[in-house]
């Protein structure tokens, strides 16, 4: 790989834990405390760079998990007055927070990657700044109960703090911002929006509106997301209503603004233009983009002519001063002659400048089932110099995956088996992939440094 790695020293005793807020199952948390217990190795890190999507740099050199991303942490109830449907959730409730008091005890044996070295299946993982968060499976009786981890990586030898919400039932879609966790969780019976207090250890129902609230996204106190609350029944595939909208909700009043065509518009995303703020998102089978601090409509760029007939679009990304995207991949036939027999996983990623021309990067990339499609750029998205991410599988072998990274070509920063999601932050990568020593489940790796 190129850019070189430099050797990290770690180490550590066991740390201590606070008793349990509100809770009555004391057993779960002294399952939680021995499954944080982590076996002692050492190894070197590598090269990675810049921040996510959300723009939020760390300069503290304090260990804390509020220091790590500074910035508002209300969670005002919904105040748009033009919004007659009221978010249903509860109030602030105390989630079950383990206080990173002392050192994390070891990590995995890995001559490359820091990995915590606790057995436990490990999943949606997401990153900003100097933190690193995922879902984690805990040790209830003769069961698993879900909760949501943040890994402080200033100093990678302290423990990572574990937050269990009351009734947490099926977090996904993390994102990280100024000193909370949003995620999606369906403990309501439907997809809604919740926050987590890296600080403060609450969590807040933030969007529980009827039908699905998903697909987050952050930057500062924004919060974008995909909103299907005025979605009919019946009227089209789940995930595809034309009623889906793009919502950008602030974190500090409540206001939103609705962005919503004939198509289903959805997987917003936030990136920079000309050192100005704006979102993206996929409308039907054309792209969106609208400038945050201007009051000029979306620009929208039509994609008929560059997909095929029955293509869709599964991620895109402000890149330097264009969209980057990708096309969902239709699984085909083996036998089939419409692309290549050992092609089974089309997803090239390509680029749409604004005049509406768009540009291929790969020929003949691959995206295995179950595999996160995003486009990533860490750090400023419209700088002249900024990196694009993201994973491929190979042809012929879909559980051997890729993590690319384009600047005027691509170039692979890690190769795995069973790699399936990855997230940037300041000067890291993360990404999950099973181990043999977490009894075949997938386990968070994290590389240092800085990007090829």
């Amino acid at each position: 790989m190129a850019g070189g790695f430099q050797a990290v020293a770690h180490g550590g005793s066991d740390f201590a834990t606070l008793p349990p807020v509100n809770r009555s199952r004391l057993h779960l948390f002294l399952a939680l405390a021995a499954s944080l217990g982590l076996a002692p190795a050492c190894g070197d890190d590598s090269s990675l760079a810049g921040t996510p999507d959300t723009s939020i740099a760390d300069t503290s050199s304090d260990t804390s998990v509020q220091d790590s991303i500074t910035g508002d942490t209300s969670f005002p109830t919904d105040t748009n007055v033009n919004d007659t449907s009221l978010d249903t959730g509860p109030s602030d409730t105390t989630s079950d927070t383990r206080d990173p008091e002392g050192p994390l005890n070891g990590l995995k044996e890995d001559p490359r990657f820091l990995v915590p070295g606790n057995r436990a299946a490990k999943s949606q993982i997401a990153a900003a700044g100097t933190l690193v968060a995922w879902v984690e499976d805990v040790p209830d009786g003769n069961d698993t109960i879900p909760a949501l981890v943040v890994w402080n990586l200033v100093d990678p030898t302290v423990a990572p703090r574990v937050y269990a919400p009351p009734n947490l039932a099926n977090p996904r879609s993390l994102v990280l911002g100024p000193g909370l966790l949003v995620y999606v969780d369906d403990r309501y019976g439907d997809p809604d929006l919740f926050a987590v207090d890296l600080e403060r250890g609450t969590e807040r129902a933030v969007v529980t509106r009827p039908g699905a609230q998903e697909h987050p996204a952050l930057s500062g106190n924004r919060l974008a997301y995909e909103d299907c609350s005025s979605c009919v029944t019946g009227d089209a595939e789940v995930g595809r209503e034309p009623a889906r909208a793009v919502v950008v909700r602030a974190l500090d009043s409540g206001l939103e603004e609705r962005f919503d065509g004939l198509d289903a518009d959805r997987r917003p995303t936030f990136g920079t233009l000309d050192d100005r703020p704006v979102l993206a998102w996929i409308s039907g089978r054309a792209l969106a983009l609208k400038r945050l601090d201007s009051v000029d409509p979306e620009l929208t760029i039509d994609l008929g002519a560059s997909l095929g007939a029955e293509a869709e679009v599964a991620a895109v990304a402000v890149w330097r001063d264009a969209l980057a995207f990708r096309p969902k991949p239709l699984i085909v036939n083996p036998d089939s002659m419409i692309v290549n027999p050992d092609s089974m996983y089309p997803s090239d990623v390509f680029v749409a400048a604004l005049d509406g021309s768009v540009t291929r990067l790969t020929t003949h990339a691959e995206l295995a089932q179950g595999m996160d499609p995003t486009l990533r750029v860490p750090g400023l998205s419209g700088a002249a110099d900024a990196a694009l991410t993201w994973l491929e599988s190979t042809p012929g072998d879909p559980a051997l995956g890729r993590l690319r990274v384009w600047r005027s070509a691509a170039s692979t920063v890690v190769e795995l088996r069973g790699l399936d999601a990855f997230a940037v932050g300041t000067s890291l990568l993360a990404f999950t992939a099973p181990r043999a020593d977490n009894d075949g489940a997938s386990d968070v790796h994290v590389l240092l440094g800085e990007l090829p």
